[in-house]
């Protein structure tokens, strides 16, 4: 006999990311110079990391490689089963973002790029949670996701003005999620489901972009197509049962599961402005479409109390992310650029969809500031961000999903950029 329940596992995988108030992603990676500027990037970037940014960026700047590592400490904190509005806080786990990217010229007009980068990540883990007031076994509550992309560029300068570039995109992207799901049905009672070893490829992404760079202000546009992933592992836990039969044991695997989803299409506009000879202020929005998202599909079963348990479809529900960022740079010196950036970032995840773990229901907002110094060929570039987003879930939106709760829901990161630079 097969039963189905109600599953939040493809939700708490799918927006399991460093994001804070969005769908996936962060609005700033590994970049100390970019990140600094609040992600403001697409007009401006150049060399190297053009390969991420915006691939018409290879047409300006030096070649070399450029080394970024940017550890990221996030904590989350919301209610997780509990219906009185209590909360619980996660540990504040590192989530270990880099970059490795590299630019060569070919000609005056054609240039090539290359890099090996994170594009999403996360670490959050609850410890000894006993969600149900029914129940008495408890678990670790955890979602660790990492998303690594290799990108291949080429960009092709127009004239003195304007450039176009391509990046094609392999994304790897492997997780482990361990989550509560509430039995209902035949069987009443919690499950705590492990998802291990989550992986799946794909090689299809492309990046597109163009740069205008006048004599004082520049315009950059950057489209990222959408790639679509079936995550496939191995399923585990532990339940509790309270009905038919009250007893604990081991939920074993039956069909290994599958979860598709897809990292959805974006475009960045951006623009800079030479205020004087040392400031200059960056503008940029960037807008996803995590509205296509529509539903997770979901495929696996396993075995609870002698009977196959099948994993259900979700509906997303989210709505398309914006960010704004905003940025300014003082150049102090020949050697020597201070800067300062903010962003905002939309509500992506609907309050009845709201979970402790991922994405906080609100509005997000990120702090930046950042030094860059040169030394001859060589180029340091310093930054520290500090991110957050809260938001409250009522009691009517909490009713209209079996696996929210009322309560405030909140998240915070701080991250430490550092990004070194060899031209030749």
């Amino acid at each position: 006999m097969q039963h189905r329940i109600i599953s939040s596992i493809a939700v708490m995988l799918f927006v399991s990311s460093q994001a804070l108030a969005g769908g996936f992603e962060k609005v700033t990676t590994w970049s100390a110079e970019y990140s600094a500027l609040g992600g403001a990037a697409a007009a401006n970037v150049e060399g190297a990391d053009s390969v991420y940014y915006n691939p018409a960026g290879l047409t300006h700047g030096k070649d070399g490689f450029n080394v970024h590592f940017s550890p990221t400490f996030g904590a989350f904190e919301g209610p997780i089963g509990s219906s009185d509005g209590s909360t619980e806080t996660s540990e504040r786990l590192l989530s270990p973002l880099f970059g490795l990217t590299y630019k060569h010229t070919l000609s005056d007009k054609w240039s090539l790029g290359a890099g090996l980068y994170v594009s999403a990540g996360t670490a959050s883990r609850y410890e000894d949670v006993d969600p149900s007031a029914f129940t008495s076994i408890e678990d670790t509550v955890e979602s660790r996701l990492q998303a690594v992309e290799l990108g291949l560029a080429g960009a092709y300068k127009i004239d003195d003005r304007w450039s176009v570039g391509a990046t094609w995109r392999a994304t790897f992207v492997e997780a482990t999620i361990r989550t509560p799901v509430a039995l209902s049905g035949t069987a009443s009672g919690l499950l705590f489901a492990n998802l291990e070893n989550l992986q799946d490829n794909n090689f299809t992404g492309l990046r597109l972009g163009t740069q205008y760079r006048g004599d004082s202000w520049g315009l950059g546009l950057s489209l990222r197509s959408s790639v679509e992933f079936t995550a496939k592992g191995r399923l585990t836990g532990q339940y509790q049962t309270l009905t038919p039969v009250a007893t604990t044991g081991a939920f074993t695997q039956v069909s290994a599961p599958e979860v598709e989803s897809e990292l959805p299409l974006q475009a960045s506009l951006g623009s800079y402005f030479d205020l004087s000879d040392a400031w200059r202020l960056f503008v940029e929005a960037t807008w996803t479409d995590y509205s296509a998202v529509e539903t997770l599909e979901i495929n696996g079963s396993g075995n609870l109390l002698g009977s196959e348990v099948e994993l259900t479809d979700i509906a997303a529900g989210w709505s398309d992310q914006l960010n704004i960022k905003i940025g300014a740079q003082d150049k102090i010196s020949d050697d020597m650029t201070l800067r300062f950036g903010y962003a905002l970032t939309s509500q992506v995840v609907p309050n009845e969809l709201a979970r402790a773990t991922f994405s906080s229901p609100g509005i997000g907002h990120t702090l930046a500031a950042g030094l860059g110094h040169n030394f001859g060929d060589l180029t340091f570039n310093w930054a520290v961000e500090y991110s957050f987003a809260s938001g409250d879930v009522s009691t009517e939106e909490a009713a209209a999903s079996s696996s929210t709760y009322e309560g405030e829901y909140s998240s915070n990161a701080y991250a430490a950029h550092l990004s070194a630079n060899w031209a030749f």
